[in-house]
C-alpha cells in the first residue's frame, strides 16, 4: 500500500473541499517530482463513476497508465488507452491522447465521464484541448501542472475557475521532497543573443541553433561539464538537432559517454536509450524539446540549459528534469548557457529565483538556512506576493544579512 505524503493528502482533501463547494473545475499546481500523478490516481480510486486522463506525451501516458496499477491494482483490467490503434474506450478508466481523441470520431466514442484530469494543464488553453473539452462537460475537470502559466499569454482561467492547491518548488525543496538546486553561468564571449531572430516571445529555434553553432557552444558546454559537473549524470537541452548531436559528439571528443535522443526516433530506440541512460551507460543525453515534459529519471543531478529562453515555463521545464531526489544525490547543478551581454527578461536560474550569482553558487538550501537564521535573530522584512504563489520578504537591510534584497520565502500562498 502506497503511503500519501501530508501535502498529497491535503491536496486531496482540499480538491473535495472545493468541489463540494461547487468549484467543478479546479487546477492544482505541483512542482515536479512531487507525485501529481500519485494524487490525480488516487482521487480516480476513490471518486465513483468514469474518470479519463488527457496527456499529449507517450511517456505521461505510460506514467499514467503504471500508476494507477500501482495505487489501484484492483483496477488493471479496467484501465484503457486510447493512441494511435489501441481504442480501450469501454474501461472505466481511460489515459488517452489528445492528438488521439481530438479527432470528432475518436471524440465521439469516448463517451461520457465523471471525472476528466488534464496532465501538463499548461497546455489546457489550447484549441485541440477545449474542443475536447468542451464536448466532454464532465462534473469535475482537474488539472494537474507545475508551470500555472502560458508563453502564449493565452489564460488558464478561461478554462479553469481557479488553483485550488499549490505548492512552490522552495517549499518542496525546503521539506526535502524535492532535491536542492544551485546554478552555475557558462558565459560565451561570441554569443550574442539580443539579435537572434524571434518567433512569438522566444527565439526561433532554428535561428538560436544557428547562432549557438558559430558561436562553438557544443565546444564550451562539453567543456563546461567536464569542468563543473565531473562524475554527475548530465541532461542537455539544445534547440536544435544538429546542436544536440554536436553537443553529444564533442561530449565523446573529452572522453565521456553520451548520447541523443530526438522526436523522430523510434519509440522503441528512444525507450532504449533511456533506459540505458538510467542505468549508467550513458553520462550525458543531449535532446532538442523531447523531454521537456513527462521524463522521469531522478538519477539526473546536472541539467544544462543550453536552451536560452525567455520564458519563464520553458526554463522551469528544463530544471524540473532535476528536482527529483534520489539516493545519494545531494544536489543538482544547474548550467546556464548565456551570452556576452547580459539580456534583458532572458530566464536563467538566478532571475527565476531573483538571486546573486554568489547566493546561486551556494544552493537554494543554504538561502533557506540563511532565511531560517534571519528569522530566528528577529530580522523585520514585509511579505509581498509573487507570481509563483510564494512570498517575496523584503530585507530592510540587506547589507547586514548578505543576502540579495528579495527572496523567496517558502510559506506557500
Amino acid at each position: 500500500m502506497l503511503t500519501l505524503r501530508p501535502y498529497q493528502t491535503e491536496c486531496l482533501a482540499k480538491i473535495d473541499q472545493e468541489a463540494k463547494r461547487g468549484v467543478s473545475r479546479q487546477l492544482i499546481a505541483l512542482p515536479t517530482g512531487t507525485g501529481k500523478t500519485i494524487v490525480f490516481a488516487h482521487l480516480i480510486k476513490e471518486r465513483s463513476g468514469r474518470a479519463l486522463i488527457l496527456a499529449h506525451r507517450d511517456e505521461l501516458i505510460r506514467q499514467a497508465v503504471d500508476k494507477l496499477e500501482m495505487v489501484a491494482p484492483e483496477l488493471r483490467d479496467d484501465v484503457g488507452v486510447v493512441k494511435a490503434e489501441r481504442n480501450d474506450v469501454d474501461k472505466r478508466v481511460v489515459v488517452a491522447s489528445v492528438q488521439t481523441v481530438t479527432q470528432p470520431k475518436r471524440l465521439e466514442a469516448l463517451g461520457e465521464f465523471e471525472t476528466v484530469v488534464v496532465d501538463e494543464a499548461h497546455h489546457a488553453a489550447a484549441p485541440s484541448y477545449r474542443r475536447i473539452l468542451d464536448t466532454l462537460n464532465p462534473d469535475l475537470l482537474l488539472g494537474f501542472t507545475a508551470t500555472p502559466e502560458r508563453t502564449d499569454r493565452k489564460s488558464l482561467y478561461d478554462v479553469f475557475q481557479r488553483i485550488v492547491y499549490r505548492k512552490t518548488l522552495l517549499e518542496m525543496i525546503g521539506a526535502g521532497y524535492c532535491c536542492d538546486l544551485r546554478s552555475k553561468q557558462v558565459s560565451l564571449r561570441r554569443l550574442h543573443l539580443e539579435g537572434i531572430q524571434k518567433r512569438g516571445q522566444d527565439f526561433d529555434d532554428g535561428a538560436l541553433g544557428f547562432a549557438l553553432e558559430e558561436a562553438q557552444a557544443p565546444e564550451h558546454i562539453a567543456a563546461a561539464v567536464q569542468e563543473h559537473a565531473p562524475g554527475r549524470k548530465a541532461l542537455i537541452f539544445l534547440p536544435t538537432m544538429a546542436t544536440a548531436e554536436a553537443t553529444r559528439d564533442e561530449l565523446k571528443k573529452l572522453g565521456m559517454r553520451a548520447a541523443t535522443v530526438q522526436g523522430k526516433d523510434k519509440l522503441e530506440d528512444r525507450r532504449k536509450t533511456l533506459l540505458d541512460f538510467s542505468e549508467g551507460k550513458w553520462q550525458a543525453l543531449t535532446n532538442c524539446a523531447v523531454l521537456l515534459e513527462g521524463y522521469d529519471e531522478p538519477s539526473v543531478n546536472c541539467v544544462v540549459v543550453a536552451r536560452p529562453t525567455y520564458s519563464r515555463v520553458m526554463y522551469q521545464q528544463m530544471i524540473g528534469r532535476g528536482t527529483r531526489t534520489y539516493f545519494g544525490k545531494k544536489d543538482c547543478l544547474i548550467l546556464d548557457l548565456v551570452g556576452a551581454e547580459q539580456t534583458v527578461g532572458l530566464q536563467t536560474f538566478e532571475s527565476l529565483f531573483n538571486l546573486r550569482q554568489e547566493t546561486a553558487e551556494k544552493g537554494l538550501l543554504d538561502l533557506l538556512r540563511s532565511v531560517h537564521k534571519q528569522e530566528e535573530a528577529g530580522v523585520e522584512g514585509t511579505q509581498i506576493e509573487v507570481v509563483e504563489g510564494s512570498r517575496l520578504n523584503w530585507i530592510e537591510d540587506p547589507g547586514l544579512t548578505g543576502l540579495p534584497t528579495r527572496w523567496l520565502l517558502s510559506c506557500g500562498e
